[in-house]
C-alpha cells in the first residue's frame, strides 16, 4: 500500500538502473513510482516530464501542486483522486473501485520485468529515475531479512498517524512494516501500548538516518526490533533478521549511518551576508530549502566557508569536505 502520491507510465524512456547498462526498453501495463505528498510542485513536475507518466493517483492535499502543473505536462491523461469529495477533471478512484469486478486474471512476468521505480534523492543534481525488475525489489527486502513470500505488507509514507497507519495495522493482517525513520517516530508519539498489532512480524525502514531513541522506544511499545537499511535506489546495505542490532549502524560489517549519511550544507556567503546572525541565517536557509523542495531534503547542519575547494576545471573537490566533516 502507497499512500498519498503515486505515479504510474506505460513506457518507459530513459533511466538509471542498477541492473544494466544498456538502452531502455520499452513496454506495456503500468509501472509505478510511489511519491510521498510532501513533494513540492516543481519535484512533482520533474517527475512527470522525467518519467513521461501517463497516470497519476493522489490525495486531496497534494492537487492544487498537480493542478498547478500539469498544463506543463501534455502526456499526463488520467488522474485519480483519493478523497470521499469530488474534483473537477479529475476521476474518483474509490468509485470506481467499487464498481470494478472482483475476477481478476493475474498476467505472468518475467524476473526482470520492470515493476516500479524510484526517483533518487537528488543530492548531487536533479532526481533520477531508478528501476526495480520484478526480482530486485524482492531481493532488496530479502536481504533486510524479510520474505515477501506469504506476507502481507505495508509501505506507508510520510502521512497521517493516526488513520492512515494505525488503522490498517490493527484492522488487516499486515506482517511487514516498510517507512521512513520519520514514519516510526512519529509513531512512537502515540502510546502503542493501546494498540494490538496483532501480526505485525518485520518492520523495516531507511532513507535516513534512525534516532536511537526511536529504536528503543519501538521495542518498548511493541516487542518488535526496527530493521535498517540503506540504498534503496542503489546498492544495499541492510541489518538482516537475526543479526544483533547496533544502534547508528546498518550491515554486518556495522557501518556507521548517523554520523555519516547526514546531510550537511557548506555556504559561501556573499558580501551582503557577511556580517548576518550565523544561527539565524542557517535557519533561513533551512526553512528556504523546506519551501523550495521536499522538507526532508533540508541540510541538518550548515557551515559557513569562505570559500569551496574546486579544482582547475571549477569542480568542487567533494571529497576535502568530506574529510573536513568526518576526518
Amino acid at each position: 500500500m502507497w499512500d498519498k502520491l503515486s505515479i504510474a507510465k506505460a513506457q518507459s524512456p530513459s533511466f538509471h538502473s542498477p541492473q544494466s547498462t544498456q538502452g531502455p526498453p520499452s513496454f506495456p501495463g503500468l509501472v509505478f513510482m510511489p511519491g510521498t505528498s510532501q513533494l513540492t510542485a516543481k519535484d512533482i513536475l520533474h517527475w512527470l516530464q522525467e518519467s513521461k507518466a501517463k497516470c497519476t493517483v493522489a490525495s486531496e492535499e497534494v492537487i492544487p501542486a498537480v493542478e498547478s502543473i500539469v498544463s506543463e505536462c501534455p502526456g499526463l491523461k488520467t488522474k485519480f483522486l483519493l478523497s470521499p469529495h469530488s474534483q473537477n477533471r479529475w476521476l474518483s478512484f474509490q468509485e470506481l473501485f467499487q464498481t470494478t469486478s472482483a475476477e481478476h486474471s493475474c498476467v505472468e512476468t518475467g524476473s526482470q520485468e520492470p515493476m516500479a521505480i524510484y526517483f533518487a534523492s537528488g543530492t548531487t543534481g536533479s532526481p533520477k529515475m531508478v528501476q526495480h525488475s520484478q526480482s530486485s525489489l524482492r531481493i532488496g527486502y530479502t536481504l533486510c531479512g524479510s520474505s515477501m513470500s506469504g506476507s502481507f505488507s505495508f509501505l506507508p509514507m510520510l502521512t497521517s498517524v493516526s488513520f492512515s497507519i494505525i488503522q490498517p495495522l490493527t484492522t488487516y493482517p499486515i506482517t511487514t512494516l516498510c517507512s521512513a525513520p520519520t514514519v516510526y517516530w512519529m509513531l512512537v508519539q502515540k502510546d502503542l501500548k493501546r494498540c494490538k498489532f496483532e501480526k505485525l512480524l518485520h518492520c523495516l525502514m531507511g532513507g535516513e538516518p534512525l534516532n536511537p531513541e526511536v529504536l528503543q522506544q519501538w521495542k518498548v511499545q511493541t516487542g518488535l526490533m526496527l530493521y535498517e537499511g540503506y540504498g534503496q535506489t542503489g546498492i544495499i546495505c541492510a541489518n538482516q533478521k537475526g543479526q544483533e542490532i547496533k544502534p547508528g549502524s546498518v550491515g554486518k560489517g556495522y557501518y556507521p549511518m548517523m554520523s555519516k549519511w547526514v546531510v550537511k550544507a557548506f555556504v559561501v556567503l556573499s558580501a551582503p551576508f557577511k556580517s548576518s546572525n550565523p544561527e539565524k541565517l542557517t535557519l533561513e536557509l533551512q526553512d528556504h530549502v523546506k519551501k523550495s523542495t521536499a522538507p526532508y531534503k533540508y541540510p541538518r547542519k550548515v557551515e559557513f566557508v569562505k570559500e569551496l575547494p574546486k579544482m582547475i576545471t571549477g569542480k568542487i573537490k567533494r571529497n576535502v569536505l568530506r574529510d573536513h566533516e568526518w576526518g
